[in-house]
């Protein structure tokens, strides 16, 4: 499908065709998948192994490897503020009232207190880099265009004021009061940031099933599929 002439021209001329991944490996290729109305998402690296299946029956701008592509060359590198990293992968669509929305995809094998807490730093930076990109792009892109996709197989034993085999989860910044993110965001279906204006967004939460692969080392593999 024909992409608005504003955003072909920013696609055409303004996003760079060539360039260096996190680890310095340079790629050639577009920074945006060809367009599909089907694409294969997949995550696997370290000891999982996923593939996700997104449907998009609109006109779509796909980034996979979000998190190896550049981004804003003048973000901070230092890992104390977790703005180095991003979402493995992010779909831009344009809605039916021609408004375009964000979908932030982050897969995961296991879900927990403190993997949450690194999903929200990679949404954090992810957001502000979005936000970025979109200006080329001439998207107009609000807090209530973006929404995010969690995948996980299993949630690990939630930790609670009264379990404290891992104190490390219980700290807070001083001055702030101990909030449970397992059961104020990821059970309630939405994920908060604060930066420190609070941004709230949706939160889909994918489960994913194990099923016998050969593409894995482990000889399995997590799949599952979704629209948006």
């Amino acid at each position: 499908m024909p992409y608005p002439k504003r955003i072909q021209k920013a696609v055409d001329e303004l996003i760079m065709k060539q360039y260096a991944n996190k680890d310095g490996v340079v790629c050639s290729q577009d920074y945006f998948l060809p367009e599909q109305q089907e694409y294969v998402l997949i995550e696997n690296e370290g000891t999982g192994y996923s593939e996700l299946t997104v449907f998009v029956p609109s006109i779509n701008l796909c980034i996979e490897n979000y998190d190896n592509k550049p981004k804003c060359s003048f973000v901070s590198e230092n890992p104390k503020f977790g703005m180095n990293t991003c979402a493995d992968h992010v779909i831009l669509t344009l809605e039916q009232n021609e408004r375009w929305k964000a979908h932030i995809i982050e897969m995961k094998t296991t879900m927990g207190e403190e993997i949450f807490k690194g999903v929200k730093r990679k949404i954090r930076a992810s957001y502000f880099s979005l936000k970025v990109l979109c200006v080329y792009l001439g998207i107009e892109l609000s807090d209530t265009d973006i929404e995010i996709y969690v995948t996980y197989e299993k949630e690990t034993p939630d930790i609670t004021p009264n379990h404290t085999s891992n104190p490390a989860t219980l700290k807070s910044p001083i001055g702030h009061r101990y909030r449970n993110l397992m059961q104020s965001e990821w059970n309630q279906n939405k994920l908060i940031l604060r930066n420190p204006e609070q941004h709230e967004f949706i939160l889909h939460k994918i489960e994913m099933k194990r099923i016998d692969s050969e593409k894995s080392p482990s000889g399995s593999v997590l799949v599952n599929s979704i629209q948006i």
